[in-house]
């Protein structure tokens, strides 16, 4: 049930980032590349559909029965978020075309790469869950 909510809430992440790229590149007049453009994307493949992947898993195999799979489910969708958040961040200045200092720039940056390799753990980590929930193995 946890996996079907948290599809749920991606999709409407997801859905929601659409409007917010169109509407904000509206009142801000933008045309130019930004980060928001993916970000629809990201919150639909990396949330969505990855949650409704995993659901079919712990259907067939019992995914969610393998020790640890919480706190491996929180670790992926923490990077998610995080990854989501920072993206909306950095896309809004963007699109809003402000000027940071070096150091608040650099900030975003960094606390932007270490939302990647949050997910990135949390894509290796359901993995291994995956891995272990299949029988033979």
């Amino acid at each position: 049930m946890k996996l079907w909510r948290s599809s749920i809430l991606f999709l409407s992440i997801g859905l929601g980032f659409g409007v917010y790229y169109r509407e904000i590149s509206k009142i801000f007049d933008f045309s130019g590349d930004t980060v928001l453009t993916s970000l629809h994307v990201h919150a639909l493949v990396l949330g969505t559909l990855v949650s409704l992947i995993i659901l079919l898993f712990d259907g067939v195999y019992h995914v969610t029965q393998v020790k640890n799979f919480n706190r491996t489910w929180f670790i992926y969708s923490f990077g998610v978020y995080a990854l989501l958040v920072m993206n909306t961040l950095r896309g809004t200045i963007e699109v809003m075309q402000l000027e940071l200092s070096r150091a608040l720039d650099m900030s975003i940056a960094g606390i932007a790469g270490l939302a990647h390799m949050t997910l990135g753990l949390g894509f290796v980590l359901l993995l291994l869950a995956i891995k272990k929930s299949l029988p033979n193995t």
